[in-house]
């Protein structure tokens, strides 16, 4: 049938009515497509590992960073209570801060994060919750990044995904770029888990990618995950890293944080044995004493000095990298020990055995005790030698006890801040010179002494 077209309106067509819809023919429209093209050459390397008890592997925890090269690893299950700092200080390598909350109203849990210097993060607050805890904190970036770590104890909990959904009601108002991760004791492999269900639909509602698949437990089930807004997850893989019942999960996150240039540029020259009877005789047979003026004698004798140098001994470039390392791993005893680690767990990783897993776990223990013994050595050493001199020993035991490296926020770096803090301290010298005029009594008032009747008793007659 021809289609009648009026002047100034729209063809009519009568569709076909259909009396009902075929469920099959519909798709699922995510609510924030993921992007897969990596934006920037340098990537952030995360990893995420529930430790179980940070107290005895600190040493294992710090080689964990410095093998894999990680910018930031995330932890759960520290076990740490409110005098953990030192634990935390000691698993952490030289270049490195971190931020923590302990568990202090019973035992376990707990998480922290562990990062390099370079980065500035922030911990914030979003209120308490019952079911799970958290670590929170932003990354100085050019839009911050918020790392919400979550640890959920595995005892069940009916108000779990009601407290999850205010937590992400919260943060999803202020920050556009979100990575959670932590350990959720859910069996999220497991489609027909009730937690597991209402977990992924809280997600979806979120615009959250669950990007962690496969087990990470060495029961069979994923456990830990990493899920993301706004920000880019690449090269997503799991280790068994042998002494924790969880796996490592790492990642790689495209995010450009604000930190500064790791690295510097020196020139050095390298001098050879016998330099000084070298730049004599070349020095002797370059320079002639014919000069018509002291000012021409010193410019020939820089310019030879400097000519002779450059053939003995030539300016070399080296780009030191600002990546330090524990002085007391440097011990040959120690470097074998983590050699036969490494072959141990090679061993162990081509056969799949159980005697070449508890060999390898055998000497992680060894390697884990023996590292710790030399760290101590080290900073026996140090404080034996220094007897006598304070600041030697203030600054170190400071360093052992106190998270000194953790850079101050800045917000408390201004002036209206130093204000504050003096007019604190001036109010409170004031507070207590009034207590004190007004509290303290006034001395007893004495008879005067009568010297007269004083010296006239012991007058002898």
């Amino acid at each position: 049938m021809p289609i009648q077209v009026t002047e100034g309106r729209r063809p009519h067509v009568r569709t076909p009515a259909f009396r009902s819809s075929n469920h099959q023919n519909l798709i699922q429209i995510p609510t924030c497509t993921p992007t897969t093209t990596k934006l920037n050459k340098s990537l952030l390397k995360l990893a995420l590992l529930n430790v179980r008890s940070l107290a005895g592997k600190t040493a294992l925890v710090s080689d964990l960073i410095t093998d894999h090269k990680l910018d930031m690893l995330l932890l759960t299950e520290i076990w740490l209570d409110s005098s953990g700092s030192t634990t935390l200080t000691e698993a952490s390598p030289p270049n490195f801060n971190f931020l923590n909350v302990f568990r202090s109203d019973r035992r376990g849990g707990g998480v922290a994060a562990l990062f390099s210097s370079l980065f500035s993060c922030r911990q914030l607050m979003f209120g308490d919750y019952t079911s799970f805890e958290y670590l929170a904190f932003t990354l100085k970036c050019t839009t911050p990044v918020l790392f919400p770590i979550l640890y959920r104890p595995p005892k069940a909990t009916s108000t779990f995904i009601g407290e999850l959904n205010d937590l992400l009601s919260l943060i999803s108002l202020d920050f556009d770029f979100i990575l959670i991760s932590g350990d959720f004791n859910i069996h999220t492999d497991v489609i027909e888990d009730h937690y597991s269900r209402e977990l992924h639909s809280l997600l979806e509602v979120f615009g959250f990618s669950q990007h962690v698949t496969g087990a990470t437990h060495n029961r069979g089930h994923t456990l830990d995950l990493i899920m993301s807004r706004g920000v880019n997850v690449f090269s997503v893989s799991t280790l068994d890293v042998a002494f924790t019942d969880h796996y490592c999960i790492f990642c790689e996150i495209d995010i450009d944080p604000a930190r500064p240039n790791s690295s510097k540029t020196v020139q050095k020259r390298y001098l050879p044995i016998n330099s000084d009877g070298i730049f004599a005789a070349m020095y002797k047979n370059s320079v002639s004493a014919d000069m018509p003026s002291c000012e021409d004698m010193v410019v020939a004798f820089n310019q030879g000095s400097r000519l002779v140098l450059d053939n003995i001994a030539p300016s070399k470039t080296k780009v030191l990298s600002d990546k330090r390392k524990s002085p007391w791993l440097r011990d040959e005893q120690i470097r074998r020990r983590k050699r036969d680690c490494r072959s141990a767990e090679h061993k162990w990783r081509e056969t799949h055995l159980p005697e070449h897993l508890n060999n390898y776990k055998f000497l992680l223990y060894v390697y884990n005790l023996q590292t710790k013994r030399a760290r101590q050595a080290y900073f026996r050493n140090i404080i034996g030698s220094n007897t006598n001199n304070p600041q030697v020993l203030f600054s170190t035991i400071d360093k052992l006890l106190n998270n000194s490296r953790t850079s101050i926020p800045e917000d408390f770096i201004s002036p209206d801040k130093c204000e504050e803090f003096a007019a604190f301290f001036h109010n409170k010298i004031m507070t207590i010179r009034a207590s004190i005029s007004t509290t303290i009594p006034a001395p007893p008032t004495l008879p005067p002494i009568q010297f007269t009747s004083f010296f006239t008793k012991f007058t002898p007659v």
